[in-house]
């Protein structure tokens, strides 16, 4: 009895040291790490769920009308859920919509998509301006199977490693539109890398 009650204590030790240590690194961004975990994918499956790659970016993020700053974020597109990381060795954090302002990861600007249109399908939306013209790019990616593997471009994206013998792959759906004279119309994709592209040069 005494073993086991020295394990418990000495665990609940360990615990509080883990978490002094984390609130001590995290500082005032630590409020940021207190949503539900993301969702596991623990299925296998060809491509990934966040919008360009599986890595996360620093970043930042207005939350409950804060702005955070230096956050890994990335944003799981079959969810619509923006993420966060306080590390990459630990579990994904999803934080609360309703407390979302203003984001960027990298540098590109996001948005959920009710603060910008009603006309837009409710996710997380990317904000890119082309020459004075504001673009939103929408992306979902559906979970699908098929007892034939899908050719890997048709995803719409690039993977990584493709296996063919695995049936279950996450495949992009993406719309596009474009802001003018206080209103939003839906151009094509095409059209729309056009934009970006003139704005380039």
């Amino acid at each position: 009895m005494t073993a086991l009650l020295a394990m418990c204590i000495n665990a609940h030790a360990q615990q509080n040291h883990s978490y002094d240590v984390f609130m001590a690194e995290a500082g005032e961004n630590s409020v940021i790490y207190r949503g539900h975990r993301a969702m596991q994918y623990e299925f296998r499956y060809n491509g990934h769920q966040f919008w360009d790659s599986r890595r996360f970016e620093p970043g930042s993020v207005e939350y409950n009308g804060k702005t955070y700053s230096g956050i890994l974020l990335n944003i799981d597109c079959c969810t619509q859920d923006l993420l966060a990381v306080f590390d990459n060795d630990l579990a994904a954090i999803v934080l609360d919509q309703d407390h979302v302002g203003d984001i960027r990861i990298g540098d590109r600007s996001f948005a959920l998509s009710e603060t910008i249109s009603p006309i837009l399908p409710t996710r997380y939306v990317e904000v890119i301006d082309a020459k004075g013209t504001t673009l939103y790019c929408c992306r979902k990616k559906d979970l699908k199977k098929s007892s034939d593997a899908p050719n890997p471009a048709k995803l719409g994206y690039e993977v990584d490693n493709f296996n063919f013998n695995v049936n279950q792959y996450f495949s992009l759906r993406e719309s596009w539109y474009t802001e003018r004279k206080g209103a939003l119309k839906k151009i094509g994709r095409s059209k729309a890398r056009k934009m970006i592209a003139d704005e380039k040069r």
